[in-house]
Order: C-alpha cells, then sequence, then structure tokens
C-alpha cells in the first residue's frame, strides 16, 4: 500500500450514543487450547470513556451489530489465523471470503485453501439514474449486501466464521464520499446524503474531464494520454464546481474497493492499485503530483497534503 492514513477517528457523534470504534490494532493472543490466533483490538470512545474490546474476525462475519459498530469508523481488510494457512485452531482447516461489488449486486464466496468454492451468495445494491448521466449508489447500501451476502455463503458453506483466514474485497471503480466521521455525504444533486456514491459509469464530469485534458499535464501521460469522466479527479471538480458545500463537507474521497476494506477493518489506507489507475496517483513516484492538482483546480487537496484522498 503506497498510501496510508492514521487509522484513527477522534470525532465524537452529538446526535448518538453509539461507541465509535478508534485505533484498531491485530494482536496475537496464545492459548492452551487453540495455540495463537490474531484478535482484532478496538479502543471505542462513548459517552462513558474510552473502553477496550477484542474481536476475532469471527465476531465481525456472523454478529452484524458488532460489525456495524466497528463499519462506524472505517475498515481495511485483514488476515487472522496461524502463518502458514493451515488451522487456526480447533483443527479446523482455514476458509478464505472474497467479496466481489459489481454495478448491480454484491457477491460474496467462501473458499478452501485450494481454491475450492464452498459457498456463495449475492445480494442486489440500488441504484438511482437521473438526467444528464447521472448514477449513484449509497454505501451503506452497499455494506449491507456485502454483509448478508458473507453471512449467507458462510451458512450455505457449513463454515464457522472462526475458521476464515482471510478476507477481500474487490469493486467498481466508483468515488465514494464521507464526513470526517465517516458518515455518507452526498454526491446527488437531489440532496440525499444516502446517495454518496457516484457510480464508475456516472458522465455527469464530461466537461470537467475536457478541461482536464484541455491542461496537457504530464500525468495525462500515465493514464493512456487523455482522462475520462469516468476518472474520479473529474468526478471530485464537478463536485467542488457543482455541489460546493456537499464538497466541502466531504473529509473522505474514496475508491469503492478502499471504502469496503476501510469498514472491515477499520483502517482508512488505499490502495496503491486504485488510487494510480483511476486518481492519478504517481505510484512509481510514491506521490500525487500537486502541479496537477493546482493547474486543474483542485489545489484546496494539496493544501491539507492530500488528507482527503489519502496521505503518502
Amino acid at each position: 500500500r503506497a498510501v496510508s492514513q492514521p487509522a484513527t477517528c477522534a470525532a465524537r457523534r452529538a446526535d448518538c450514543s453509539m461507541p465509535i470504534p478508534v485505533s484498531p490494532r491485530l494482536e496475537t493472543h496464545t492459548t492452551p487450547s487453540r495455540g495463537a490466533t490474531r484478535k482484532l483490538v478496538v479502543t471505542y470512545d462513548s459517552m462513558a470513556g474510552p473502553a477496550e474490546r477484542v474481536h476475532s474476525l469471527a465476531d465481525l462475519l456472523s454478529r452484524p451489530s458488532t460489525a456495524s459498530a466497528v463499519a462506524d469508523c472505517g475498515a481495511r481488510g485483514f488476515a487472522i489465523g496461524s502463518p502458514d494457512g493451515t488451522a487456526s485452531g480447533g483443527g479446523m482447516a482455514d476458509a478464505y471470503v472474497g467479496v466481489d461489488v459489481g454495478t448491480g449486486s454484491a457477491r460474496a464466496g467462501v473458499f478452501d485453501a485450494s481454491g475450492q468454492l464452498l459457498g456463495s451468495a449475492r445480494r442486489p445494491i440500488r441504484m438511482w439514474r437521473e438526467a444528464g448521466g447521472v448514477v449513484e449508489q449509497s454505501s451503506d447500501d452497499i455494506w449491507q449486501a456485502c454483509a448478508a451476502s458473507v453471512r449467507e455463503a458462510l451458512a450455505e458453506a457449513a463454515i464457522d466464521p472462526g475458521a476464515v483466514a482471510g478476507l477481500g474485497f474487490d469493486a467498481t471503480c466508483s468515488l465514494v464520499a464521507l464526513d470526517g466521521a465517516f458518515r455518507p455525504v452526498t454526491v446527488s444533486p437531489s440532496g440525499e446524503d444516502a446517495r454518496n456514491v457516484v457510480v464508475w459509469m456516472d458522465h455527469r464530469a464530461e466537461a470537467e474531464a475536457d478541461r482536464i485534458n484541455a491542461s496537457g499535464h504530464r500525468v495525462l501521460a500515465h493514464v493512456g494520454g487523455r482522462i475520462s469522466p469516468e476518472m474520479e479527479t473529474p468526478k471530485l471538480l464537478w463536485l467542488k464546481t457543482h455541489l460546493p458545500e456537499a464538497y466541502a463537507r466531504a473529509r473522505h474521497f474514496l475508491d469503492l474497493a478502499d471504502f469496503l476494506t476501510l469498514r472491515a477493518t477499520g483502517d482508512p489506507a488505499r490502495s496503491a492499485c486504485t488510487v494510480t489507475c483511476k486518481w492519478t496517483y504517481l505510484a512509481h513516484e510514491g506521490r500525487w503530483d500537486e502541479s496537477y492538482f493546482r493547474q486543474v483546480g483542485l489545489g484546496d487537496l494539496a493544501e491539507d497534503g492530500f488528507a482527503r484522498i489519502g496521505t503518502s
């Protein structure tokens, strides 16, 4: 991961007493019965003060309430179990969960260590379409579809969640907007915060893409010579131009795949693949090109050290 951010969330909700998870970390725990296992330790900041809880990956997969609480502060996928990928305890061989989020549905598969599919499930994803090439989704709706698919796939495979050794996501290159507390921020002319995902095939930013291409900046050489309205900087420029209040309120802009790992583990680190392919990150140089953002009208992202799109 060439891009990362501190996995902390200092914000406290004024309208909700539910604990906010901060500073998740993995620790190794050893017991006589199970040997060494890895646990997710989360410090929750609640109105009653900070308190620690220990979660296994099984907790996150099998208990929706726990998963939702951890998800409120964000996430990134992780592995749990023995280093060699064999049984993680109790004599049961490890299983692996893959989640694929497409345009219209989320699909989950459970596999054994040889790659054999043991169980699968899918859930539809809601979509809004409007004139002008506008196509939007809800990150909360997408996450619920993922969670329901995983639980059903595990049930079909008859796999105890404690046997899951790894969890991975892939997704369409859609843009997700969140506020400082990792809550949805609208990207929609409707003004509805639930509609906080600009879907990959949304073409509202055609004029912004043309403006960026007219700049002739050297960064464009790394995206095929021309940037597409389906990539993220034209979409960001559209939001800044047409929805300035929402753009200012959003403190985190993420590719959908990075949002999913944020919701799963509490780590907002970006994937070098997503930010290089769709965001103009220069992975071979390990940096964002500040001059590009200033030239195309997104200099404010550079001014805060690119914290809103992923720091290097």
